[in-house]
């Protein structure tokens, strides 16, 4: 149990001291643990996490209130990814999976291997819907990619390096034929919309989450200190800052790459270099996800990660709009 909180790249740093100026905390010490949050914009915010025992936390935002829904479901949600403007994913412990429909409020459950975690969801259309996941109590052989063809779930053919590994942690792509994914050992994986490749990222760091631009592609993890890897034609290079932590989340759809990370940590990508966020560590608890909405503002979540329950549960905003707690 401890050993698929550490690989999904946490640190207990005791309590929480709360944000740090310049950050919205939208609520803190939270009975369950956010740990993916995703937005169509800043009046349009989907967060989940962990199951305090009364269902996985998942809440949206509308740019007025915060609501929490109820999934129907157990156990703790590790991701969120919205597919279409009425449609989102969600993906957790026993290899669930749950399709929300906002417009019905509707939650529909199915599982992939209930062996598993699905530590990852990307979609190009509610017909073609990816998960990623594995069994960390594994030695080997527990990585795993799932596809949705809207009808059923199956199982994907890896690279035996990759299929040899623990987990496959996240997917990201950039279109049906353009998907990356990550995992433990520093392995990457792309899809080119006929089978899985792997990649050679450069490093052996376990990689906990990708994403990228229409043209460049960035992946980060590490154990306690930090990797970032990038992509660019075709070519990975080594782009992590010195003395960087640990990173567990990245979103690099927006204006500029924001990784985050273990100690609250905000790091941004200007000027080809990452650097802290100027306005300092959101929390002492642990940052697990991040997304850059339209307008620049920065969504993060986390909690305390290290042991379960997944509680302590953090979100904070960095931007111009006036959030509301949850």
């Amino acid at each position: 149990m401890v050993l698929l909180v550490w690989m999904a790249g946490c640190t207990d740093k005791g309590d929480d001291s709360g944000s740090a100026e310049g950050w919205t905390t939208v609520v803190e010490d939270a009975d369950n643990a956010f740990l993916s949050i995703t937005d169509s914009s800043a009046t349009d915010v989907y967060a989940v996490g962990a199951d305090p025992g009364t269902g996985p936390g998942v809440v949206h935002y509308d740019g007025s209130s915060w609501t929490t829904l109820a999934t129907g479901s157990t156990g703790d949600l590790w991701w969120v990814t919205r597919v279409g403007a009425d449609s989102l994913w969600m993906g957790g412990a026993d290899g669930r999976v749950l399709h929300y429909v906002p417009s019905t409020n509707t939650f529909t459950e199915a599982v992939t291997d209930s062996s598993i975690t699905v530590f990852g969801l990307w979609g190009a259309s509610d017909t073609e819907v990816w998960a990623v996941g594995g069994d960390i109590n594994a030695t080997s052989a527990g990585a795993a990619i799932w596809r949705w063809d809207g009808k059923a779930w199956t199982e994907m053919s890896l690279p035996e390096d990759a299929a040899n590994e623990i987990a496959v942690y996240k997917i990201w792509g950039r279109a049906s034929d353009d998907i990356y994914a990550v995992g433990t050992g520093g392995i990457g994986l792309h899809w080119d919309g006929k089978a899985w490749s792997s990649l050679t990222t450069g490093t052996t760091s376990s990689l906990f989450t990708v994403s990228g631009s229409a043209t460049e592609t960035w992946a980060v993890g590490g154990a306690f200190s930090g990797t970032i890897v990038h992509e660019s034609g075709g070519t990975w290079s080594d782009e992590t800052p010195s003395l960087a932590p640990q990173f567990n989340g990245i979103d690099a759809t927006g204006s500029a790459p924001v990784a985050v990370g273990i100690s609250g940590a905000v790091y941004e990508r200007t000027g080809g270099a990452w650097s802290a966020d100027p306005r300092g560590a959101v929390t002492l608890y642990d940052l697990h996800g991040v997304w850059v909405d339209p307008d620049g503002g920065i969504w993060t979540v986390g909690g305390k990660l290290s042991s379960f329950p997944l509680d302590h549960g953090i979100m904070a905003y960095g931007g111009e709009a006036d959030v509301p707690a949850l």
